[in-house]
């Protein structure tokens, strides 16, 4: 702690030593599943949002079809 002069950078080790946690849930730490994907990946976390938002505008019903609802395990997802 005493290497960082402050809590942006602090944090940016906290997040690379113990990972997010559960983005979802109530896990404080540990590592998302993702294969190829980073957080700290911004520019693709913004165009996938758009592209979900697209998704949403031309389809609001997507969310509520079956093979959706399976996927994204439904009753954990909060699109808000």
């Amino acid at each position: 702690m005493v290497k960082y002069q402050n809590g942006f950078d602090l944090a940016e080790q906290d997040l690379s030593q113990r990972g997010p946690g559960d983005l979802l849930g109530t896990s404080q730490s540990g590592w998302l599943p993702l294969k190829v994907a980073s957080l700290a990946n911004t520019g693709l976390i913004e165009i996938v949002r758009d592209a979900a938002g697209d998704i949403l505008k031309t389809n609001p019903d997507f969310l509520t079809e079956p093979h959706v609802k399976k996927i994204l395990k439904i009753g954990q997802f909060h699109p808000e």
